[in-house]
């Protein structure tokens, strides 16, 4: 081969390397997707690379996890409504948030559910709502508020006395826990308060404004359905009240609560879904329920329930009482014959 011959292939070599790569989406005129290679075989690969590199390495570490953005106050309040859900709280955010509490005292609700609030958080919770007398609504559901920490609950209600609304479902306060807020909720209903500021004992006259009570998924046992009982024998002015998720209670708790909700005459609604009543503690409730004559819904979903069950709901419904709504359709087992006939005798009412 001449020296001339040598430089041309030479050339064509330079050329080969050198020349732009084939767009694999356009391959013989046609539009393709471009090649893929498995990703287990490419997980092999890495996982090879990694053994014969001794593992993992020190420096080249895992991305952290991306911080979600800062807390923006000017979005959660407008004056007269505070609205956080679903975002825990760092101290510092729970500052802030008081902060913009105590400044805003015209509020008339406040929701802070999910945001991981303990029971120090409900202390300072407490000290701010004392400068907001027009609060009327306060959603404290799911957060991590004990028995330890009602006392704090019972400040707010005691210092809001024009608090229509008290949510406090899916925080561990237990049968103790219950009891507290039971007995603050009558003592204020009876205007006979005793509260205790540093060394000094005060006699306060108490109001109560309270009708709504949501107390689910509270670790309730059969201790704190007997609590949640003498209150709404009492008739303290609840129209609705929430007593959900609780799996715990068995059947001499459902028997006093049933009982308690026969000698009720104010309210209108109870919620009992998701308590795994079954057939026996259906038919302990409703051995009360057929006495009430104010009661117009009752949600029984989620229970668990058959047909024995399903029977005393429609006896209920035929009973001479004011139930015009039993929600008993989703989550049971209740014959669809018979649950026909319980929405049957529903939707003659309206």
């Amino acid at each position: 081969m001449g020296e001339e011959d040598r430089q041309e292939e030479t050339q064509a070599r330079v050329e080969e390397q050198t020349r732009e790569p084939i767009d694999e989406k356009t391959v013989d005129g046609e539009d393709r997707e471009p090649a893929t290679e498995d990703p287990m075989i490419q997980t092999q690969e890495v996982d090879e690379q990694k053994k014969q590199q001794g593992g993992d390495k020190d420096d080249h570490p895992l991305p952290e996890p991306v911080a979600r953005k800062s807390l923006d106050l000017n979005m959660i309040c407008n004056g007269k409504e505070l609205e956080l859900c679903g975002i825990e709280l760092t101290k510092d955010e729970v500052d802030k948030v008081t902060h913009l509490i105590r400044t805003c005292p015209t509020l008339k609700s406040v929701m802070l559910r999910g945001a991981g609030l303990t029971d120090d958080d409900a202390e300072e919770l407490a000290k701010t709502l004392r400068n907001c007398p027009d609060l009327k609504y306060l959603n404290l559901n799911c957060n991590r508020i004990t028995a330890a920490g009602v006392v704090h609950v019972n400040s707010i209600l005691r210092n809001c006395p024009l608090l229509e609304s008290l949510a406090i479902h899916e925080n561990p306060l237990g049968d103790d826990g219950l009891e507290a807020l039971v007995s603050e909720i009558l003592n204020l209903a009876s205007n006979e308060i005793s509260s205790t500021e540093g060394d000094e004992q005060q006699q306060q006259r108490g109001s109560l404004s309270l009708h709504g009570l949501d107390v689910g998924a509270c670790d309730m046992t059969d201790a704190g359905a007997r609590s949640l009982a003498r209150l709404i024998g009492a008739n303290v002015g609840l129209k609705t009240i929430s007593i959900t998720g609780n799996g715990s209670v068995g059947i001499d708790g459902w028997l006093e609560l049933g009982e308690a909700i026969g000698r009720n005459d104010q309210l209108d609604a109870v919620e009992l879904h998701h308590n795994a009543l079954g057939d026996r503690g259906t038919a302990a409730v409703v051995v009360g329920l057929v006495h009430n004559r104010t009661l117009r819904c009752v949600d029984l979903e989620g229970n668990g329930i058959g047909s024995a069950g399903g029977q005393r709901i429609l006896e209920l419904m035929k009973s001479r009482n004011n139930v015009r709504t039993v929600y008993a359709r989703s989550g049971n087992n209740i014959d669809e014959n018979l649950i026909d006939k319980i929405e049957e005798l529903q939707a003659d009412e309206f």
